[in-house]
């Protein structure tokens, strides 16, 4: 299964992942052993995960899509707030194009700041 989910992100953002991270797909979910259900993977809309936690989420291409960048905004905070330890985000726009990613950025490091 771990196989089968690195093979589709690979497929989907394998080049841009491996230059940016260093680690490759595969290594990284083998590296994420916190699945309270190894055997169970969920794949949702994110406006269909509203009320639902995992322990792991994928948010791919927070980006794409059709909506105002308020609407996308606020669909990427429902994706976000699912994840319980940890959060993996992958997007086919590089990050200083992404004012999504760029917001996700600032929150994290103004979180940091704030726990040390």
């Amino acid at each position: 299964m771990v196989q089968e989910i690195s093979n589709v992100l690979y497929a989907k953002f394998g080049n841009r992942v491996n230059r940016r991270s260093g680690e490759d797909i595969s290594r990284q979910v083998k590296r994420m052993k916190l699945a309270v259900e190894p055997q169970t993977i969920n794949v949702a809309l994110v406006w269909d995960t509203k009320g639902y936690d995992a322990n792991i989420v994928y948010v791919i291409n927070p980006d794409g899509g059709d909506q105002n960048p308020i609407k996308k905004r606020s669909l990427f905070y429902v994706a976000a707030t699912r994840a319980k330890q940890f959060l993996a985000v992958y997007s086919s726009i590089p990050e200083k194009n992404s004012p999504i990613m760029q917001d996700a950025l600032r929150a994290v490091q103004n979180l940091e700041r704030q726990l040390i």
